[in-house]
């Protein structure tokens, strides 16, 4: 018989963070936001990497409102994410701050960051890319490139559904 049995070490809740948060450290996301990231004199301008963390982290754990963001500030999930772990009421006094520019300025952060990942060895390139290929009926048999620089599809469709099974592919995986 196997017994379960709890200690009183720190733990940290959605441990399962641990992938994306070193992640995102790696690429520096906290260090983006808190360049260019600029609220001026608005009530949340202060650590606004901290607080994007927290909510990148917050929806990525299944949270859908501000207040499931309070689930990561139990144990070390802080020291996992590494960020200090804002509070619900924080995170919603900083997205009250945001007007339209402000949304540009995220924008920015998106773009470099996803040409950070690009650029360094842990590339967004799927391991795995789907034949997509127009077609009609059960019989499909695909185009020979929907859009410019995609690949003919050359598998076989499958004929009870007509539709097309994903192709792998491990080029330009770093």
């Amino acid at each position: 018989m196997t017994t379960l049995t709890a200690s009183n070490s720190p733990s940290a809740a959605n441990a399962g963070l641990l992938l994306p948060a070193s992640l995102v450290l790696r690429l520096g996301l906290r260090e983006l936001a808190d360049h260019h990231l600029d609220l001026g004199d608005a009530p949340g301008r202060a650590n606004t990497g901290d607080k994007l963390m927290t909510l990148a982290a917050s929806a990525l754990a299944g949270g859908d409102c501000i207040d499931d963001a309070g689930a990561l500030r139990s144990g070390s999930t802080g020291q996992v994410l590494g960020c200090v772990v804002k509070a619900p009421s924080t995170l919603g006094t900083f997205l009250r701050s945001f007007r339209w520019g402000h949304v540009r300025q995220l924008d920015r952060v998106s773009r470099e960051l996803l040409a950070r990942a690009w650029g360094s060895t842990i590339s967004p390139r799927p391991a795995a890319s789907p034949c997509i290929c127009h077609g009609a009926g059960r019989g499909k048999t695909g185009s020979a490139a929907p859009w410019p620089g995609c690949e003919p599809c050359q598998s076989p469709p499958d004929q009870t559904m007509g539709h097309r099974p994903a192709r792998g592919t491990t080029e330009g995986i770093h």
